[in-house]
């Protein structure tokens, strides 16, 4: 990314980097593969800091692994509940190791938390979207702690809308 810190932008002033959820993330009860997953997130943070850009696009919709409550590494003998609570705290570490770099990013999560809730898509005024819920259990949690670990700092997670209509 260092190039960009070069740049003179006149009219594309506000610029993000991009990130996928997919394979590689660490076993949800793993504390130190997460440890990994948390500073890789602080390395990104940095260097997003470092060539001037505001933040990033988190494309956070699940697209790889659709079993166990959304996480390969998560069930039995964990609940889905279990699985829903320690997801929700791995966001938190994700998000505070990026804010310890870079204090004031904006993350803009292109799926909110409602893709993990079935009752959403049930609502009549919803019905042409498309039931990923399913296959997204662990998303919205992982979300709900990039946004607890805002709290008290100048960083932001601004919620997408992804699906026409949402955003």
């Amino acid at each position: 990314l260092a190039p960009f810190a070069k740049l003179s932008w006149t009219s594309m002033t506000h610029n993000f980097g991009l990130e996928y959820y997919g394979s590689g993330w660490a076993d949800l009860f793993n504390d130190a593969k997460w440890a990994v997953v948390a500073q890789n997130a602080a390395n990104y943070a940095q260097a997003l800091k470092a060539a001037g850009l505001v933040g990033m696009f988190f494309d956070n919709e699940n697209y790889q692994t659709y079993g166990n409550y959304g996480d390969p590494t998560c069930g039995k003998p964990h609940t889905r509940v279990d699985c829903q609570t320690e997801m929700m705290a791995r966001g938190n570490q994700v998000m505070a190791a990026m804010i310890a770099q870079f204090p004031n990013i904006v993350v803009f999560l292109l799926r909110d938390a409602y893709i993990s809730d079935y009752t959403f898509y049930a609502q009549p005024q919803f019905s042409f979207t498309n039931q990923i819920a399913y296959a997204n259990l662990l998303v919205g949690p992982f979300v709900v702690g990039f946004v607890q670990a805002t709290q008290g700092t100048p960083a932001s997670v601004v919620c997408g809308g992804e699906d026409p209509g949402f955003a």
